[in-house]
């Protein structure tokens, strides 16, 4: 608002000194921003300006996110002799800056859980594979065990139904069978049992 002292309106509710005033005073770029630790400062430069953005719950009745670029204005010696500010809105850009940053933040707190997910489904594999192992690793010796057993038996052994079927047989090493195996298979005991050993 040039040739008016009325510039603080639009973003105030009270008559207050704004940067481009301070600096205007006298007082260090640096030293003013201390009292806006809310602004999104770009640049800062005691010599040039500052550019940053802030935002204002209330500007002509909206939210709105600001860019300022406050540069000092000086004559061919250096000397300050006036102020250049512009405004500029940048509510859009900036809203859309947080939600995509809002956005990847959800997914990295995703990404976390499935990966803490993923971590607990692999451990509890982890231990269901090292258990089955365990198990294997158990029957395997129980297995050779009692193939050790049967096997040092010195007598035919036959695998029979409840009806005295045989569903099948086996000769230890040392002892020649001199019968074919169709001699026995589907055979009921009676049939090839001695008869001194047959139990009525």
């Amino acid at each position: 608002m040039i040739g008016t002292s009325n510039h603080w309106k639009p973003f105030y509710d009270e008559s207050c000194d704004m940067i481009s005033d301070r600096m205007l005073k006298g007082e260090r770029v640096s030293e003013i921003l201390e009292s806006y630790p809310h602004m999104d400062v770009e640049s800062c430069d005691d010599y040039n300006g500052v550019i940053g953005s802030v935002f204002f719950q209330s500007f002509n009745g909206h939210a709105k996110w600001l860019r300022f670029h406050i540069k000092y204005l000086r004559n061919l010696k250096g000397k300050v002799i006036g102020i250049i500010e512009t405004v500029e809105d940048i509510t859009e850009q900036k809203e859309n800056t947080i939600a995509i940053a809002r956005a990847n933040t959800n997914l990295e707190i995703r990404v976390k859980e499935r990966t803490m997910e993923l971590l607990n489904v692999n451990e509890k594999l982890q231990k269901e594979v090292l258990e089955r192992e365990q198990v294997a690793n158990a029957l395997f010796e129980s297995e050779a065990k009692s193939q050790a057993l049967l096997n040092a038996i010195p007598d035919m052994m036959f695998h029979l139904t409840k009806y005295g079927i045989c569903l099948d047989y086996k000769t230890p090493k040392m002892l020649i069978c001199r019968f074919l195996p169709t001699a026995f298979w589907e055979k009921m005991c009676f049939n090839f049992c001695p008869p001194n050993y047959r139990i009525d």
